[in-house]
């Protein structure tokens, strides 16, 4: 955070983002707090489930060394779907 990028997880997992997707593979099992640099919904890009409704943090539960992919944005803009 000192050098201006913002800080996505308080821990050591692998995190890819851009404007309209964040990635995160958990280097250990339990729950992660992901925290978002604006407003958005949030959908899981693989089941396609609303995971949240205009939030700037969430938290999602991982595996052991599990990857997920999030859509962040307008859950009604993603695949068309409300």
């Amino acid at each position: 955070a000192d050098a201006g990028a913002h800080v996505f997880v308080d821990t050591d997992d692998a995190v890819h983002a851009n404007h309209s997707f964040v990635s995160v593979t958990a280097n250990a099992p339990g729950p992660r707090t992901i925290r978002l640099p604006r407003r958005c919904d949030v959908v899981d890009a693989f089941t396609d489930e609303v995971i949240a409704r205009d939030v700037t943090e969430f938290t999602a539960d991982f595996a052991d060394m599990q990857s997920r992919l999030f859509f962040t944005g307008d859950a009604a803009s993603w695949r068309g779907k409300a």
